[in-house]
């Protein structure tokens, strides 16, 4: 098969991505099975549960776009915004199979939140990286 990249920097920073990824998705699923088994009998209200599930969506942002950059080595910043859009994607698609094909506004708004998210995880990675060399 033939290789539709034109260099291999594409493959690997298309590869760290898709890394991170499932990195966030899994670290997405963890808090929430824990936020699960913590608010289940506690009589929470449905707001809070929301913002508990959106905090955990932006830690598993963060985490995929950092894990993502630590994969690619370079251009961290490309890396951790096609994290985001990658996890975005997945998201919203359960999001429309969930929902029975409907689409709300709050779906297009989550998309900037998502790539910023994952994109400061990925600088994050830099800096950290950066420091380390130096010490």
């Amino acid at each position: 098969m033939k290789n539709v990249f034109k260099n291999e920097q594409d493959n690997v920073i298309l590869k760290s991505s898709f890394f991170g990824a499932i990195i966030g998705l899994l670290i997405l699923i963890l808090l929430l099975i824990v936020e699960a088994l913590v608010l289940v009998g506690n009589g929470v209200k449905a707001q809070l549960c929301e913002i508990l599930a959106l905090l955990s969506l932006g830690i598993a942002q963060f985490w995929g776009g950092f894990f993502a950059a630590k994969k690619s080595k370079s251009k961290t910043v490309q890396v951790g915004a096609l994290t985001g859009l990658i996890i975005y994607i997945v998201i919203a698609a359960f999001s429309v199979v969930l929902a029975e094909g409907s689409i709300s506004s709050g779906t297009f708004i989550k998309l900037p939140v998502f790539v910023a998210m994952s994109t400061v995880g990925a600088i994050v990675t830099s800096f950290i990286g950066n420091k380390s060399k130096y010490v």
